[in-house]
Order: structure tokens, then sequence, then C-alpha cells
């Protein structure tokens, strides 16, 4: 098969002219010992029918919305320091290696405080029995302030426990405080090891969720695919060494997630809290340390790496007159290893084969801006293109510029193929023409329209505004690149129609944050950066490089996926973040709903905790005094509206999938509306006799007031099937969950 370069997206003309880690001091608690009383608690259950029960009842007692948070700014963290870290050595290498050290101290720091906080506690309460707790006692022990990063961790951790101890008293009943102490204890440092390697970009090679192992264990069904989290995430993936047969690249398990690593985290705890003595309890610590300990291969992210690198130099200095085939053929499997999944065609028709083929026609398209020269030249016309961006200038004669735009356009497009299925991929022709498909799109990404075809530009020039390209960032990094960055800012004149339209995260609008902004007028002036995560990327990452200054847990939450008509318009919204800039208003996301699952008493129950912000409560305290109850009503009922239902319908599929509880096609959503519905009707039904409460709530110096709705369900059939009922109705002030 042959490709003539008349099918490359460039324009011909424009090419003539041209271990020294240091260890932090550890601090070492007192060994604890697992006691009986968990086995006593168990005594009276039927191992054979409760156990599994018991299992997901323990479960839905831990899950705590504000741990999944905690672990992920920690994440974010420990990647900003990493990246941010390697950025000042001089030689990469070496630099990602001794910042990798730095990272571990810091997190051992917060190891080393964990532990020694569920130390204190393990011996203040020793065998107090569990029931005993009383209301603050444990936050009095301990009496944290939060101030840094660590420390705000330690103060969920905290809380953590707290819902722990509480959970274990309503499932288990007879169990020691301390000993239940120091079986967290041991299980804190694996889940920080683990939070780590992600976060540094190396990961143990198994990656199946724990919970879901442990679901089998105890006769649980597996969530169905519908039930997980739809955020998506990079993976990890063994070695990106090729194999020299014809079997398919091993596919990359899907990274954890901070929601993951917290459902493993309460998995493990139920499994240890059920185990029926010492000996099997401690065999399971060691086991869970043991699976989280450090790995020492380099990871699929750092090959990956090296591999741009390695290719960026081969380009350069790559004849033109001959196809870089055997260099893409080297590349190819390297940026295989760090997706996702390796889709079944590549086993269909033998690894090899499609590496082969699929180098075999890049290589023809890229053959005419192989070599120095021509790479100068691209270098030129993207420094010129990005001047924009901060350093950029300074690369315009450096050939490796131009050299890495060919290097990303040509992994975007092996990404793109490989998406294929098996029956398109076995087929040369579809293959042949997917590619050229795919290369051309990435070309108009990465390239300036004077390097491209006229043709290939003329789609996009009725696009609003300046056109950009896309680079690959941190350029002070280089070659870790984590990001891509687009080198127009736009700006964006966001009327309130648009603002209620556009849905983030959890349910909130873009109309309820700039509110709860400050803002006061329409339409709000914004600028948006758009940015494309790479693999390995974490939020953290852009938070170091794009809002330096800022606390890199907090600056991350700046950084969302957003739909249309916020979202790149010429980009796949997949995997692009949106950075909204709005002169003198600081953004902040705000949860606008929780929900919780209790399964420890004898019908199920369904939490559903509304969330207004400090605007809101103020509104509702102003109409409450007024007698404006129509308005309070209407303030709730747009509060449950269609964004939050939506997003509830997707939360309660994920969380009832988790213990097995399978809906069918359509049913979240029609229970989400059920819930919002009957929400709405019971606010209407309890005022005015609740608007005392309600009031009291919203001028609590507490931020803002949550409003909790509790559904009883006859059974789990009813809860899968059923509508909702009339709930009890509380009113907290602050951000209330339970």
């Amino acid at each position: 098969m042959t490709v003539s370069y008349e099918t490359s997206p460039f324009a011909p003309a424009r090419l003539a002219g041209s271990d020294p880690a240091t260890e932090a001091e550890s601090y070492v608690a007192p060994t604890t010992m697992i006691s009986s009383p968990f086995a006593e608690a168990l005594a009276s259950y039927d191992e054979s029918q409760l156990e599994a029960e018991t299992f997901e009842a323990l479960r839905a007692e831990f899950e705590d919305e504000d741990f999944v948070p905690a672990l992920q700014a920690l994440a974010d963290e420990v990647a900003a320091r990493h990246l941010s870290g390697a950025g000042t050595w001089s030689e990469s290498e070496q630099g990602m290696q001794l910042s990798a050290a730095e990272a571990e101290q810091w997190m051992e720091a917060v190891a080393d405080r964990s532990d020694r906080l569920l130390t204190e506690l393990e011996m203040h309460f020793g065998q107090r029995p569990v029931e005993s707790l009383a209301d603050g006692e444990i936050e009095a022990v301990v009496g944290l302030s939060a101030l840094d990063g660590q420390e705000q961790f330690v103060g969920k951790l905290i809380g953590k426990v707290v819902k722990v101890a509480k959970g274990v008293g309503k499932v288990l009943g007879k169990v020691a405080l301390g000993p239940l102490f120091g079986v967290l204890r041991k299980l804190v440092r694996p889940l920080l090891s683990r939070v780590l390697q992600r976060a540094i970009g190396k990961l143990p090679p198994d990656q199946r969720p724990i919970a879901e192992k442990l679901r089998g264990r105890f006769g649980g069904k597996s969530p169905d695919k519908a039930a997980q989290p739809d955020k998506p995430a990079e993976p990890a993936a063994p070695t990106p060494d090729s194999p020299t047969d014809d079997t398919a690249a091993p596919a990359a398990a899907a990274e954890p997630t901070a929601q993951t690593l917290a459902e493993d985290f309460d998995a493990q705890l139920a499994e240890i809290l059920l185990t029926g003595h010492e000996g099997a309890a401690n065999q399971l610590l060691a086991r869970y340390e043991a699976e989280a300990a450090p790995t020492t291969a380099a990871g699929p992210y750092a090959a990956l790496d090296a591999g741009r690198h390695r290719l960026t130099q081969q380009l350069i200095a790559a004849d033109p007159s001959r196809p870089p085939t055997a260099e893409l053929e080297e590349f190819i499997p390297v940026v295989m290893a760090a997706m996702k999944v390796i889709k079944l065609g590549v086993k269909v028709i033998g690894r090899p084969k499609v590496v082969g083929f699929i180098a075999k026609l890049l290589a023809k398209l890229i053959q005419g801006m192989v070599g120095e020269p021509a790479a100068r030249t691209l270098s030129r016309h993207i420094a010129s293109a990005g001047l924009r961006l901060l350093g950029l200038e300074a690369e315009r004669s450096d050939p490796a510029l131009g050299a890495e735009a060919l290097v990303a356009a040509t992994e975007d497009t092996v990404r793109e193929v490989l998406s294929m299925s098996a029956e398109s991929l076995d087929n040369e022709l579809l293959l042949e023409a997917a590619v050229q498909e795919a290369f051309e799109a990435a070309a108009i990404r990465h390239f300036p329209a004077e390097l491209l075809r006229p043709e290939l530009t003329e789609a996009s020039e009725g696009e609003e505004g300046e056109r950009g390209i896309w680079i690959m960032f941190p350029r002070a990094a280089r070659p870790h690149y984590r990001y891509k960055k687009y080198t127009v800012i736009r700006p964006v004149q966001i009327t309130r129609s648009l603002a209620r339209s556009v849905v983030l995260t959890n349910g909130e609008t873009l109309e309820d944050r700039l509110l709860d902004a400050g803002s006061r007028g329409w339409p709000v002036t914004a600028e948006t950066h758009y940015y494309e995560l790479l693999p390995g990327a974490e939020l953290g990452h852009l938070a170091a490089y794009e809002m330096p200054g800022q606390p890199y847990a907090e600056a991350a939450q700046q950084f969302e996926q957003v739909p249309r008509p916020l979202a790149h318009p010429a980009h796949p919204p997949r995997r692009t973040v949106v950075k909204l800039v709005v002169p003198g208003l600081a953004l902040r996301p705000h949860s606008p709903f929780s929900v919780r699952l209790d399964l420890t008493g004898p019908r199920p129950r369904l939490r559903l905790h509304l969330h207004f912000g400090e605007r809101a409560a103020h509104e509702l305290a102003d109409d409450l005094a007024k007698h404006r109850l129509a308005q309070v009503v209407g303030t709730v009922r747009r509060h449950v509206g269609g964004p939050v239902r939506e997003a509830l319908a997707e939360r309660l599929l994920r969380k009832l999938g988790k213990h097995g509880i399978t809906l069918a096609e359509g049913r979240s959503r029609a229970l989400a509306a059920d819930l919002g519905e009957a929400v709405v009707r019971a606010v209407a039904s309890h005022l005015p006799r609740a608007a005392a409460a309600l009031s009291t709530a919203a001028k609590d110096p507490a931020a803002g007031v949550t409003m909790s709705f509790a559904f009883d369900f006859a059974d789990l059939a009813a809860l899968r099937h059923g509508r909702a009922g009339s709930p009890e109705v509380s009113v907290h002030p602050g951000m209330h969950r339970d």
C-alpha cells in the first residue's frame, strides 16, 4: 500500500525556507493487636446469609462525601509538588527522581501526623465500647486546627473516624474503640501510599478496585457497568516493552480515582471487622500493605515522556528522503501502553501488524516535515501563533518545538485510530482512511493555518474569534508534559440564560456559582482558558503552572469539564477542561446536594440533603421574615430542578449499583424525579410550622443551610421499583452531612 505526499495535511511550499531521596523522620506507633470483640459482635449472625448484608451495611455507613474530595485534594497537592519540583532541576530525569523523593517526604509527614492522632485515640479510648461514644468527643480529644494541605486532610480523616465509629456502633455494636482505631491507623498508611503513587504516576500493577474483589468474596454481585462512575481517568499500565509475538498489548486497568480509593478503604475496613480472629485480621492488614507498596518501575507515563522526547530528537535528525517508519514503530507501543484500554482489534489482527501498518502510514504523512530545517520552520510558525504563552518566544529558533508538535499530532492519531472496533482495524482500506482523517484533524489542532493545505482550514474560518493551536505544557518541566494549552484566550459574555444552561459538577449551574461569588449584574464578562489533559495528568499539575502563588488543592478546583457553549468548539470535550476567569470574582465550587443510603435498619432509608449556600440562606431568611412562603417553596423547587435531578440520578445509579442494587433502564432518572417532587411537596406541607427552624438555621453563623429529607422504603425491591413516599424533614445550619 502506498500513501502519496499529496495526502499529507501540510503545504509543501512552506518548507522551502527552511536513590538520592532523603526520607522524612518517621514516627513509629506502638503495635496494636486485633482483638476478638469483632468476632463476638458477629456471633449471632448466620454467616451464610447475613455476612454479605453486614458487609454492605458497613460500607454504606462508612461512606463519607467529605473524605473523597480530601483524597483528591491530597493527590492534587502531591502532583503539583512533584511536577513543579522536577522543573527546578536542569537534568530532567534526575529532577523527576529527586522531586518524587520530596513528594514522598511530604506524604510521609501526612502519614506520620495521621498515625500520631489515631494512636492518641487508640490509647485514650482503649476498651471503651463504641456505643459509649458521645457526640463531639473524638474531635475534642484531637483538637485540630486545619491550616495547610496536610492538616486539612487530617481534619477530614478525623471526620471519617467519627463516621466509622458511629457506623460500627449501628451495625456491629460490641466493638472496643481502641482496637477499632488501631485498625484504622494501620489502613491509613497504605491508603496514602496509593494516593502518592497515583499522583506521581507510579502505580502498582494490579489496579482492579479492591471493593469489587471483596464484593465477590461476600457473595455480592459486581455492579453493572452503567453503575460505575462516569468520570474519566487516565490509566496505569504495564511496562511498554513491545511483545515479540502476535499477542495483544496488555490492557491497562482504569486508574483509581479518589472515589475508588475511598471505596476500597471502606471495603478493607469492613472485611477486617468481619474477620473472625486476630490472625486473619493481621494477615489482611499485611496483604493490604503489600498491595500498596511502592513500585520500582518507572511507570507508563514516564515511559511516554521518554518516548516523546526520543521521537522528537529522531525527527529532528531524520532524513526527509526516508520515511521515519522504524522510529514510529518504536513510539506507537509506548502510546498504547499508556492508554486506558487496548481495543480487542489489536489482538484480533496482532499487535506487530497493527503497529507496523499504522507506522508506515504515519511515516509517509510526516516525511516531508522531518529534519532540522523543516523542524525550525515549524517552530517559528508555532512560536508566532503562541506568543501570548509565556516562554514560547524563547523557543522560536529551537527545532524541538516544531518536532514536538509532530509528535503530539502523531500521538493523537494513534489514540483515535486504536479506539476503532476490531472489525474496522482488520480492514486495511478502512484503517488507511481512518489514519488519514485522524492525522488531518490532529494537524489542524497543532499547527497554524499557514502550514496546512487551505481546504483543511476553511471549515474553521467560520469560528468566532482568532484561531489558535494546542501546545504541550508545562514548558518548564520539559519533556514531562501533562497537559496541552490552547494559544487563544476566548472572551465571553455570559448572559443569565447562558449561565443557567451551563451545568457544572454535581448539578451546580454556572448561574449559582457566579451569584454565590458575588455577581449581581448580567451579562458577566469573562475569559475562558482551555486545556487538554494528557495521560497521567492531575488537575494539580495545572494548578502548579497555571495559577502560581495559590494553594495547589484550592487552585485545582478552578479547572473543570464544561458543556457547550463554553466547551471548546473544535476539540473533543471528553479530555478538555476550562478555567473561567471573571475579574474581581473568586469562583468556588459548591455541592448542591448529598445523598446517603442506610441499610442498617429494618427498612432501607435514603437521606437526601439539599445544601444552600450563604447567599441562598440569606434569601430564605429574608423571605421567611417577610412571610413570603411561596418564594421559599420556589427557591427549593429551583434548587432541586433539572440539573440537580440529573446529577442525583447518576449518583443513585452509582451508589445503589455499588451495593448490588441494579436499576432498570431509566429507573434512576424516574427515582430522582420522584424524590425531587416529594421534596417540594414536603417543604410546602411543612411551612409555615417549620419556618422558625429554617429561619434559625439561616441566621446561624455557620455558612449556609441544609434541608434534609429521609425516605423510607419497605425493602430493596421497593427501592428498586417503587415510588418515593413522604419524607421526614429536618433543617440544619451549615453544610450538614450524616
